[in-house]
């Protein structure tokens, strides 16, 4: 039987192995050999907890490789580990549009937008997501509607003013602030 110090030394030696496949996934990625990049990410993203920790990097290298259906079977099987992620329900979107599944991908937009209207902290986990995508049509899609599910109008003008901005559109920026403006007593 183990006793304490057993137990948490092998949880250290399975924490350390696993540091050392990341960074022997991170090597291969960095030196461009993408392939023996994929077979470490894959011994990792075994288990759905580490397969948080490199979601990112594995995403973004099955892109690179143009691996889709390999995408979109990773990030609907960490959906269903962790459905509360809507940004990995956003990442699910592109990739479906990567592939021109364009009616399934506007119902799994639809399905996430409805969930992220209900707490402004996904409302904003999106906006971010959105932002660092450079999709901000979807980013003002998203505030607008959250703004209308909530029934509370120019919630979230500012945030939509910049959006606006981002997108280039400087006439709806300035129509956002106004009405905020008008709307908080802050215009004359």
């Amino acid at each position: 039987m183990l006793n304490w110090v057993g137990i948490s030394g092998l949880f250290f030696l399975s924490l350390q192995a696993l540091g050392q496949d990341i960074d022997l996934a991170r090597a291969y990625a960095s030196q461009q050999e993408f392939e023996k990049a994929e077979n470490e990410y894959q011994k990792i993203v075994r288990d759905k907890n580490q397969a948080a920790v490199v979601y990112v990097e594995y995403t973004q290298l099955l892109n690179r490789l143009k691996k889709k259906k390999e995408l979109e079977r990773f990030i609907k099987e960490q959906i269903r580990h962790f459905p509360g992620r809507v940004a990995y329900q956003a990442d699910l979107e592109q990739c479906l549009l990567d592939q021109g599944k364009v009616e399934e991908a506007n119902a799994v937009q639809k399905a996430y937008f409805e969930i992220a209207y209900l707490k402004d902290h996904l409302v904003y986990e999106l906006q971010n997501k959105f932002y660092s995508q450079g999709r901000f049509d979807v980013m003002i899609k998203l505030l607008k509607e959250a703004e209308i599910a909530q029934k509370i109008p120019n919630k979230f003008s500012i945030q939509l003013a910049r959006a606006y901005l981002f997108a280039g559109d400087k006439s709806a920026m300035l129509h956002t602030l106004l009405d905020w403006g008008i709307a908080n007593g802050q215009v004359d």
